[in-house]
């Protein structure tokens, strides 16, 4: 099933491979290699089950696409504050922050909206999903998760829209139901952690209850963090960068700023975050469960610590910036199904969701008595319907989905020495706006008589309409706005066992993502002198994506994997540069600011390469590796020179060796980042250049070790020492400091 609906016009040179950032591949190679000379491991690898590449469980091994899964157990011993730090764990997924309250994953080269956030089936992405920075994920929980499962690549086919980049899926701890209807199962258990970088103080507690047919399980977490502490050790020359120097106050109604007493201390980053989860189910008979999901989510005022650093002339450019609220609400109904002997499906799921999404975003300039509040309700409506069904040698999988996005956008100016309240421009229209996606998909799978191939095609057909309306008091004026066409998705993948040890799996997929109301309606300051405007003529990025890759096993309990990518763009969404009013430039909120807009670059194109490792040593001993390699460049027009793309993260990687044995586990990782180069930073803006050094972002190294251990039936003690050399540095295109040495101590207690 071969489809081409994407036309592509690039030259072959508009990608050239840098090779210098290619040294570390060889190293962890030949590290691989040379080991294997040493120790020959009776144990195996297992091969993992897959549940998000197909919407249904599929061994890892048979799909084309890359892939990574954690289980619930791993979850609980990487312990981290939020889900964004338990991504960057991975060591195959890189985080951004703009402040302690954030994290935004980049996937491939992509991030915010060109990358999927889904969880228990339903998308999170909404029509204000922006394209800079997202910090939605850590509104996910880490104590209600079961799995988590990233795909990496185009995944359009089973999740259309925003799917660019990859899908990073999340899944919820289901309720247990007991064996026997005289019976009753209980769970329970409380967590709590502290840690001395961010002096965080967590605690969660949850209760399970299930019968023969009714089941539930409830959770609720808490988490207070303080001003996070960087490292002390630098390895470049700027003795300023990363420090806090100062931090704003108002002291008897009056602006002021102060010294730190520890420029290490970034003051002006804490915030406090609640989370609640329930599930009730019940099974009706033996094909069908009914289940009820609730999550909630809410933060107090989240300082946007990047802004809040920020000096001009002398003095701090804002008083105030925080997002207040944050606050994320699900609500769903599962329909799990088991279809009979010879019927149209033998598994099915059906999900109804509704979800609504609360961001409020507050700033003062320093001094200035006016503070602009400007807040967005997003109300979402979906539906999915998946079945899968095996015939012989071939399976099927089809579904359906409706998401439908109502956006209400309003804003107001408070004078805090009167106490005046005047309405104020608008973030998004002022008129409302809405999106509707609606999809049919179909993806099919055939193994080959001796189980040595496995093929699968998939194809899906959806269908985009957007409505926002701008009122004559908008910064553009009165405009209706109005999009509707279809998109067309496919893939193409094989994996092919040559022997035991030697696996091939090859990929060709398409994907798009179609301009939301962020893209079409956004008025907002991106940075100090930069003004993002409304462009209501953006059209769909597309993309077109092929990637090899190779696992070897060439011992028992090893298991090595290399691939490469490469991605083509069109239509390509960038910030460029944009006229309002005929001026290039215009006074914004007291400022002279470039105007800039998203629009469609003629062509970009992305590629990389990835290489793992997994090894079980046996006796208890395990060790990993990951490198990850991503090259990005873009050309506005035919004879455009080519620039670089924003989101592109430099060379990182992984790399740990760990050991359990009964009661106990122990890890000890390094995890490092190559340095990003001022050349290599996109003119949009995006890339935060202004929170860097002058030259770009350094290259960082840290250190850690972590542990477990069981004490008696019920408890468990963790301890973690992160960046152990306590080093200063920050992750390509964030706005604060990691932390430095972070001592953490977990103490968990499960009664089952």
């Amino acid at each position: 099933m071969l489809c081409f609906s994407i036309q592509f016009n690039l030259k072959t040179s508009m990608i050239k491979m840098n090779k210098g950032l290619w040294a570390g591949l060889p190293a962890l190679l030949f590290f691989a290699e040379a080991q294997a000379q040493l120790i020959d491991s009776t144990a195996t690898v297992m091969d993992p089950v897959v549940l998000s590449a197909w919407r249904s469980g599929e061994k890892q091994s048979r799909i084309a696409q890359q892939s990574f899964v954690m289980n619930q157990r791993d979850i609980r011993f990487v312990s981290q504050p939020t889900a964004a730090e338990l991504l960057q764990n991975t060591g195959q997924v890189f985080i951004q922050k703009s402040q302690l309250g954030g994290g935004s994953p980049i996937l491939r080269g992509f991030e915010a909206n060109k990358v999927q956030l889904v969880v228990d089936g339903i998308r999170m992405n909404n029509a204000i999903y922006r394209a800079g920075h997202v910090q939605d994920v850590i509104t996910l929980d880490q104590n209600m998760l079961s799995r988590m499962e990233v795909l990496f690549g185009p995944s359009s086919v089973m999740y259309g829209s925003d799917a660019l980049g990859g899908v990073m899926h999340f899944y919820t701890v289901n309720p247990e139901f007991a064996a026997s209807a005289k019976a009753f199962k209980v769970k329970a258990g409380a967590m709590t952690r502290y840690s001395t970088a961010m002096q965080e103080q967590s605690a969660n507690a949850y209760l399970g209850v299930g019968g023969r047919k009714l089941a539930f399980r409830l959770s609720a977490s808490y988490s207070d963090f303080g001003s996070a502490r960087a490292g002390s050790r630098r390895n470049f020359d700027d003795t300023t960068f990363g420090k806090r120097s100062w931090y704003q106050a108002n002291i008897n109604g009056k602006d002021s700023f102060r010294r730190n007493d520890d420029p290490l201390v970034q003051r002006g980053s804490a915030y406090r975050q609640k989370d609640l989860f329930g599930k009730l189910s019940y099974q009706r008979g033996e094909r069908a469960v009914h289940t009820l999901n609730f999550q909630y989510s809410g933060s107090d005022d989240v300082p946007r610590y990047d802004r809040l650093s920020e000096w001009r002339s002398g003095a701090p450019r804002f008083a105030v910036w925080t997002y207040a609220p944050q606050n994320r609400m699900l609500l769903g109904y599962h329909l799990n199904l088991k279809g009979r002997q010879g019927g149209i499906y033998e598994e099915g799921r059906i999900v109804a969701a509704y979800q609504k999404q609360e961001q409020g975003r507050v700033s003062r300039r320093y001094r200035n008595p006016l503070e602009l509040s400007q807040q967005e309700v997003v109300d979402v409506f979906s539906l999915n319907a998946d079945f899968n069904r095996q015939v012989g040698r071939q399976e099927w999988r089809y579904g359906a989905e409706l998401v439908f996005n109502k956006v209400n956008s309003t804003a107001s100016t408070r004078n805090i020495s009167s106490g005046m309240i005047t309405p104020a421009g608008t973030r998004y229209p002022d008129g409302g706006s809405s999106t509707v996606q609606a999809a049919v998909y179909v993806h099919h799978l055939l193994k080959s008589r001796n189980n040595r191939w496995v093929f699968n095609s998939g194809i899906r057909a959806s269908y985009i309409a957007l409505d926002a309306a701008f009122s004559a008091a908008s910064l553009i004026g009165s405009y209706q706005v109005q999009q509707r066409y279809p998109v067309l998705t496919c893939s193409e993948g094989f994996a092919f066992s040559a022997s035991k040890k030697l696996q091939v799996k090859g990929l060709l997929s398409t994907g798009f993502r179609a301009p939301n109301v962020d893209d079409l309606g956004k008025v907002f300051e991106s940075q100090t002198g930069l003004l993002i405007i409304p462009n209501p003529d953006v059209k769909a990025e597309q993309a077109m994506n092929t990637e090899l890759s190779a696992i070897w096993r060439p011992l028992t309990g090893m298991r090595i994997e290399l691939g490469a990518y490469q991605t083509w763009l069109s239509n390509a969404l960038v910030l460029m540069d944009d006229r309002l009013n005929g001026q290039d430039s215009v006074l914004f909120m007291g400022s002279m600011s470039k105007v800039r807009s998203m629009q469609n670059a003629a062509a970009a194109g992305i590629h990389g390469a990835w290489v793992s490792l997994l090894w079980n040593l046996g006796k208890g001993f395990e060790t990993r590796h990951t490198w990850n390699y991503t090259y990005g460049r873009y050309r506005a027009g035919e004879q455009a020179a080519e620039v670089p793309l924003d989101h592109i993260a430099p060379v990182f990687g992984q790399s740990s060796v760990s050991w359990q044995k009964a009661q106990w586990r122990a890890e000890f990782f390094v995890r490092w980042s190559a340095a990003k180069r001022l050349t290599d930073y996109s003119p949009s803006g995006e890339d935060n250049l202004q929170y860097a050094l002058p030259t770009g972002m350094p290259s960082w190294v840290t250190c850690n070790l972590r542990g477990s251990r069981k004490l008696g039936n019920f408890l468990t003690a963790q301890l973690a020492i992160e960046n152990i050399a306590d080093v200063h540095y920050r992750t390509f295109a964030s706005g604060i400091s990691a932390a430095g040495r972070n001592i953490s101590f977990t103490l968990r207690a499960d009664l089952r």
